[in-house]
């Protein structure tokens, strides 16, 4: 790496501003995100930075500048999941005749990919596989982009144009590629596959000929603050859209309530042909499927020279995100270099003179210039991997003038991701979790096959979060062997009947535990410990630590003279809310309860509102069991709380109730 005598660019005075305020966020910018579905395991049984789909993603200004994203480590990234339907998305923008944008959901779009994405040449009707559809693992991150200052007279705010591009290790033929790719923005969403190499990802349109015109990004400053959503009135809406721009939608999952400032990379794993034998597995390898650091990576052709004489272990480490383990990142007996130890600081220029602080605001990302005209997908036909779940990289964008982003807007980037991270079912870091388990290739591809979510956890991390102590805590106070509805807890040693089909959630630690018996010999072969009445689950060593005193989340229902429902999770008025973490992800939802009757006695909320009966516009939860209804269940609900409860619960008292399963269709 060379250095340069004189002032920085003003994107590197940005990233280095960013990296100062986000030091204790555990956010740090990279300009190489590692956007895997499925990372593998080292020999010695760590974390491997390879695997059998494992991709680097770039982004890029129209200028050619290599950018940067604010997220989790790579090494050790933070992730949630989401299930397909909980997913938003906007349509319209691949319809060759006029159409206004259409709200669907990445389930819907899945099943009628071939009505969706037939401009793009695709063949088939449909992606979608319910059980593995039922987990995407996603990630958030966001970029501060510099797009010079206000101009006096300007007609247009300022903006810049960008574009994302993929590199995906296992893909070396166009007609051979490992993943569906969806663009999705406020505008549209458009479908491409990976190619050999390094592949940009465009915004599609279709003209009336049928001509399909690949687009950049364009981000464009708005007046909306740094972080959470963007609620725009009608008239701000009206005027970005009458010159073509992005209007704040519901996107993403719904904790991200309506956004304009949001590009979304959605990768879906298809089948592969068998790859070629190797002669060898070296540093470009894994598996035969290749690896990360080898045969165009982040150095285009750089892998094949260095293999001979770089670790075999790879030590690119995070790419200058942050260094791996110590163990993972030898220092190699050769000329080749570790390039966690060789990443350049963060320099303040000649003279170290400070940049100025600037406006920053979230920008409306929209289409920008036309790139070409795009002939489509080489692979027509593809096929589901069933082995793989999907992947989501949620990005938001912001502006900045006149400077460099204030500490206090990088902090509330920084608190927006984590806001988002917390809101999914599950948020832990990749280092307590290993591959997916691959599976034999199914008969056909409209089986649905059963498999554990991409990321099993191998044990408890080391240190107790703050959600475990508190759980632990509450144990010991409880001083019986039972949930808080008094349902004595039974053993689950795994495979029996009481265990959930297709694994749980442990509600002490959070960690998955998939079907099947793997308790260790000092837990005696068992695995947890659960209450079906209730859906409450704890793992063994959560048992363990709290000495066999179980508690669960659960608020027992209030006498009988004073029926409250159940105290609501913490939630946002007017959002629905997210499964309790302690359901396993298996797609099913409640049975559409009957039209509700009056209970016995008059059910009321915590803020004693009487709970009416409901119809609801769209699915919804309850705030009781935590099941998930279709629009056609009515319940009970208070709208000045936000108090929602199925007919179920209202009758038993607001007690608890297993999942029964919900046919998709209905």
């Amino acid at each position: 790496f060379l250095y340069f005598i004189g002032m920085p660019s003003i994107h590197d005075q940005t990233k280095a501003a960013v990296d100062a305020a986000a030091k204790q966020s555990g956010f740090r910018c990279v300009p190489v995100s590692w956007e895997d579905a499925t990372r593998g395991k080292s020999a010695g049984g760590g974390l491997s930075c390879v695997g059998p789909n494992i991709a680097d993603v770039r982004l890029y200004e129209r200028t050619g500048r290599l950018l940067y994203t604010l997220r989790s480590q790579n090494w050790n990234e933070r992730l949630g999941y989401v299930a397909a339907a909980e997913v938003a998305l906007m349509t319209g923008n691949e319809a060759s005749v006029p159409s206004p944008l259409a709200p669907t959901t990445l389930a819907s779009y899945l099943q009628n990919i071939g009505t969706h994405a037939r401009y793009a040449g695709v063949e088939v009707p449909s992606l979608y596989e319910p059980t593995l559809d039922s987990i995407f693992s996603i990630r958030f991150q966001t970029v501060f982009l510099p797009v010079g200052d206000v101009q006096p007279g300007a007609t247009a705010p300022p903006s810049t144009e960008f574009c994302t591009e993929v590199y995906n290790y296992q893909t070396r033929d166009a007609a051979d590629p490992k993943n569906v790719l969806l663009l999705a923005t406020p505008q549209g969403l458009s479908l491409q596959q990976d190619a050999p190499g390094r592949g940009k990802v465009f915004f599609h349109s279709v003209d009336p000929t049928g001509a399909v015109h690949r687009y950049w990004l364009e981000a464009e400053k708005s007046e909306k603050q740094v972080g959470g959503a963007q609620v725009e009135t009608k008239e701000e809406a009206l005027a970005a859209a009458a010159r073509g721009k992005a209007t704040a939608v519901r996107i993403g999952p719904s904790s991200m309530g309506t956004r304009f400032n949001v590009q979304m990379l959605i990768q879906v794993p298809l089948k592969q042909r068998p790859p070629p034998a190797r002669a060898s597995s070296g540093f470009g390898a894994s598996g035969g499927r290749g690896g990360r650091g080898g045969g165009g990576g982040f150095f285009g052709g750089w892998g094949s020279a260095a293999a001979s004489s770089a670790p075999a272990n790879d030590c690119m480490s995070d790419l200058f995100g942050a260094p791996a383990p110590a163990a993972a990142c030898p220092q190699p007996q050769s000329s080749s270099f570790c390039f966690a130890a060789a990443a350049p600081p963060a320099r303040g220029g000649f003279g170290k003179m400070p940049a100025p602080v600037g406006t920053s605001n979230a920008a409306r990302v929209s289409r920008g210039t036309k790139e070409d005209v795009w002939g489509g997908v080489a692979n027509r036909r593809p096929e589901r991997d069933p082995s793989q779940h999907g992947t989501i990289t949620v990005t938001m964008y912001y502006t900045v003038v006149g400077g460099v982003p204030s500490a206090e807007d990088v902090d509330r980037a920084c608190r927006d991701l984590d806001d988002l991270y917390k809101q999914c079912p599950s948020d832990k870091s990749l280092v307590n979790c290993t591959e997916v388990t691959a599976k034999p290739p199914v008969a056909t591809t409209k089986a649905v096959p059963t498999f554990p979510p991409p990321y099993n956890p191998v044990g408890p991390p080391t240190l107790p979060t703050t959600k475990e102590a508190g759980i632990v805590k509450s144990l010991h106070q409880q001083k019986v062997a039972r949930c808080q509805s008094g349902h004595a807890l039974t053993p689950m040693h795994g495979g029996e009947a009481i265990e959930p089909p297709h694994g749980w959630w442990c509600d002490g630690c959070g960690l998955f535990l998939s079907p099947g018996a793997h308790g260790g010999e000092a837990s005696g072969g068992v695995k947890g410990y659960g209450c079906r009445t209730c859906d409450f689950d704890i793992c063994h060593s959560c048992y363990s630590k709290a000495g066999g005193f179980v508690p669960t989340s659960y608020k027992p229902p209030q006498p009988a003279s004073q029926p409250h429902a159940p105290q609501s999770h913490n939630h946002a008025p007017t959002q629905h809310h997210a499964p309790s973490h302690s359901q396993a992800p298996s797609g099913h939802t409640h049975a559409p309860s009957p039209a509700p009757t009056a209970p016995q006695v008059d059910l009321k909320c915590q803020k004693d509102h009487p709970l009416t009966p409901q119809q609801y516009p769209s699915l919804w939860c309850c705030d009781s069991c935590s099941g998930r209804f279709p629009a056609s269940a009515p319940g009970f609900g208070c709208r000045r709380c936000d108090v929602d409860i199925c007919g179920t619960c209202a009758r038993s008292g607001g007690g608890r109730h297993p999942p029964l399963p919900l046919d998709p269709h209905a």
